[in-house]
């Protein structure tokens, strides 16, 4: 590590560390502090959590963050700061070798390797997924102490369709195994152990502590996810305005109180996890069907992986989702992505999809963005029977 590197690394957890106290009230609980050379797991609340294990273990700077290959191409500027800040690139929703022996390396030197094991941020204040398949095997490989950060609160304060609501964040860190326990364990045991601990929800942590959050009560973009009414069952009508959210079709209406708890017509849910539980058994039950697909008109471009070869456009055409995979068809042909060659859907929450391969991804963007989640948690769900 070159001087610049360590100068650059402190400068990020002082910022960040202090981002996470000025902008986020967050409170620390230290059961067990990381040592050198541990791998320390995290659930994943928002895309400021890297900041609240920052802000835990000031002033400490041995922390090496995995970020998605998409944050490392943003720019060629955002990359070399990344590189240089000691940040591991991980290539989303796809099995990456290269990313597992950085994290190796890491460990070897006494660096802290972070990982976000369940893969993405929240859509509704639980897990967007569950720690990832090679979570336990990855713990066994690089056989050192491992820890669990585990944020509460981080949801509330920065969900993915909306700008951040001052409240408060709890940020827990404590020891889950030993490297000797490590190696006692068979993988699939520190699979669960590990998902467990990562395991959260910010509703029932809200119930608890009843935490007023400042600008929860708005409702812009929270029928990005909350797309179903729950009186009339119809998908993509909700509309909102500044503080309401309402369907034309059956005259549902509702509003949010300073705690980020719903209420309204008889068929309200009080919580955002209530409202996605509908749209989840909706989904599984339509997943169940021998006919099911999703489809969708949208625009679509290939990015070949590890080069710096613009993308191949696709043009304008059909994607569909069905349960054995995805595929696009348009005018310059057919493209097919079969359900084993991808672990998710990753969303920008704003219009497209992107679907890593081991080759590269592609990124669909939808004309009607009204149900992109829809395809998250009828994919989420699909993968979920399939893994059993």
């Amino acid at each position: 590590m070159t001087g610049f590197d360590r100068c650059l690394r402190r400068l990020a957890v002082w910022g960040s560390g202090h981002l996470s106290m000025w902008k986020f009230n967050s409170r620390v609980n230290i059961i067990d502090m990381p040592s050198p050379g541990s791998l320390i797991v995290c659930n994943h609340t928002s895309i400021w959590d890297f900041a609240h294990l920052l802000r835990a273990l000031m002033p400490r700077y041995d922390e090496r963050f995995l970020a998605t290959g998409v944050q490392f191409d943003k720019s060629r500027l955002r990359g070399w700061l990344l590189t240089h800040a000691g940040v591991i690139r991980k290539n989303q929703g796809a099995t990456d070798i290269k990313c597992v022996r950085e994290l190796m390396s890491a460990v070897k030197d006494g660096g802290t390797p972070v990982v976000y094991a369940q893969g993405m941020t929240s859509f509704d204040g639980r897990p967007g997924w569950r720690a990832l398949n090679g979570t336990g095997a990855l713990a066994k490989l690089l056989r050192c102490d491992v820890y669990a950060c585990v944020v509460h609160g981080g949801f509330m304060s920065s969900p993915r369709y909306v700008a951040k609501a001052k409240g408060r964040v709890d940020i827990e860190i404590k020891r889950l195994y030993t490297k000797e326990q490590v190696a006692g364990l068979k993988t699939d045991e520190l699979q669960r152990g590990i998902d467990a601990a990562l395991d959260f929800n910010d509703w029932d942590w809200q119930e608890h502590e009843k935490v007023p959050f400042k600008r929860i009560r708005l409702a812009k973009n929270v029928t990005k996810v909350l797309y179903k009414c729950p009186s009339c069952l119809r998908e993509g009508g909700l509309k909102e305005s500044r503080y309401e959210i309402t369907c034309p079709a059956c005259g549902f209406s509702c509003r949010r109180d300073d705690y980020g708890f719903f209420h309204g017509s008889d068929a309200c849910p009080r919580r955002m996890d209530e409202w996605t539980d509908l749209e989840i058994a909706s989904a599984r039950e339509e997943i169940s069907r021998p006919d099911f697909m999703l489809k969708e008109e949208m625009s679509a471009a290939y990015f070949r992986q590890d080069t710096k070869d613009k993308p191949v456009p696709l043009g304008a055409g059909t994607l569909t989702l069905s349960r054995e995979g995805l595929k696009f068809t348009g005018a310059g042909g057919s493209r097919e992505i079969p359900m084993e060659d991808f672990l998710f859907l990753v969303l920008d929450d704003i219009k497209a999809v992107m679907v890593n391969t081991q080759t590269g991804f592609y990124r669909f963007e939808f004309k009607n963005r009204r149900l992109m989640v829809k395809w998250f948690f009828c994919h989420r769900l699909i993968k979920a029977g399939e893994n059993g």
